[in-house]
């Protein structure tokens, strides 16, 4: 266990500290609209300094090789027994190569889904894996080379990739600046389904989120431009059990929107998005308020009432350009989220408390005296 974590832990049970979000299928977050005083989020550790000027997307966690790196950081990649490098030419979409998106199989641990341009691949990494001084593999679209697969493509830039396996059944989703996300089959060359959850606006983020004590429980989480606008997907009969098969089946049961009362909305926002199923947390990193919002997913007795019902807002020192987390059980019982942050001046590591991103009785119970 790590002692950090304990130490962090205070000896009272740490109080919520957000806000319901009322029941219905709209839901509005004003960014500006803060409740109580700031709460800033737990620093465990920094792994290496640097500096950034500007904020911005797909910053790649390579440019570690650029600076000094911390202790942790290098004994962390002393386990690593391979290296997977291979560089894409030709093909359309050619000059956005530079922020691929990438996400392990689901039950595959050596096959990698890759988002590269306009194009979904699937690689095996046990047939592209080279040692650490090996030069990149060469791969054209037009002839790619072996252990490389095309899944498929979309007609701009792939933004963000996800999969999960219910019942007998793997499904891959993609999401794209063309305003689609197209859920993907095993072995089928066209995908199964096309949404266009924002009216043909890019999207930005999806996620498949499985309830972590049901498996067959999955929702889908798409978020639009700036990720200022995340929605809950799920199958519209059957109470959302059985993934659909097709865009018509499929339903959104609820819209969280974030605006800003005092800007427009390109100074307020540049959310990233991750989902951490196991916590049953949905966050978004704002780099312009240097901001995490932690929004709950109440799961519910099945997919369909599946329902994001509180939100909490905390706050860092500098801008996070992109972040991964994990959550774990500690001894006593409580659950900390541990957040991975690549910020403009340094890749930190964050501790949230799970007791503070989840509604209390005597909470729910003082908003309503007070909302009459």
């Amino acid at each position: 266990m790590d002692q950090s974590l304990l130490n962090m832990l205070p000896s009272a049970k740490l109080l919520p500290k957000g806000r319901h979000l009322e029941d219905g299928v709209q839901q509005v977050y004003d960014v500006d609209v803060r409740v109580g005083s700031w709460t800033w989020l737990s620093l465990l550790r920094m792994f290496t300094s640097w500096l950034v000027q500007v904020p911005m997307a797909g910053l790649l966690c390579a440019t570690l090789v650029k600076v000094q790196m911390h202790k942790t950081i290098r004994r962390l990649l002393q386990r690593v027994s391979g290296v997977v490098a291979v560089q894409f030419t030709g093909g359309e979409g050619e000059s956005e190569y530079a922020h691929p998106r990438v996400c392990w199989h689901c039950h595959k641990r050596e096959v990698l889904i890759v988002g590269i341009g306009n194009n979904v691949l699937k690689i095996d990494i046990t047939k592209v894996e080279r040692d650490s001084e090996g030069e990149p593999l060469s791969c054209s679209f037009d002839k790619l080379i072996d252990g490389v697969q095309l899944v498929g493509s979309h007609d701009g830039q792939v933004t963000d990739l996800s999969m999960c396996h219910s019942m007998t059944t793997t499904r891959l989703v993609s999401a794209s600046v063309d305003g689609t996300i197209k859920i993907w089959e095993d072995q089928k060359s066209l995908p199964i389904a096309v949404l266009r959850p924002y009216d043909g606006q890019p999207v930005n983020s999806v996620t498949f989120v499985p309830a972590p004590d049901r498996p067959d429980h999955i929702i889908l989480i798409t978020g639009g431009p700036l990720n200022r606008e995340v929605k809950i997907w799920v199958s519209a009969s059957d109470e959302g059990w059985l993934l659909p098969s097709d865009a018509k089946s499929w339903n959104c049961t609820q819209t969280l929107e974030f605006k800003s009362s005092m800007g427009r909305s390109d100074e307020a926002f540049f959310n990233q998005v991750i989902a951490l199923s196991q916590a049953g947390l949905l966050l978004l990193a704002n780099a312009k308020r240097n901001a995490i919002y932690a929004v709950h997913l109440e799961y519910g007795p099945n997919p369909a009432a599946t329902r994001m019902d509180y939100i909490a807002e905390f706050t860092v020192t500098t801008p996070i350009l992109s972040f991964s987390g994990t959550s774990e059980l500690l001894p006593h019982g409580e659950q900390i989220v541990k957040v991975y942050c690549v910020q403009t001046q340094a890749i930190q590591q964050y501790a949230l408390d799970l007791s503070q991103c989840v509604p209390s009785l005597m909470q729910e119970i003082a908003e309503t005296e007070r909302n009459g």
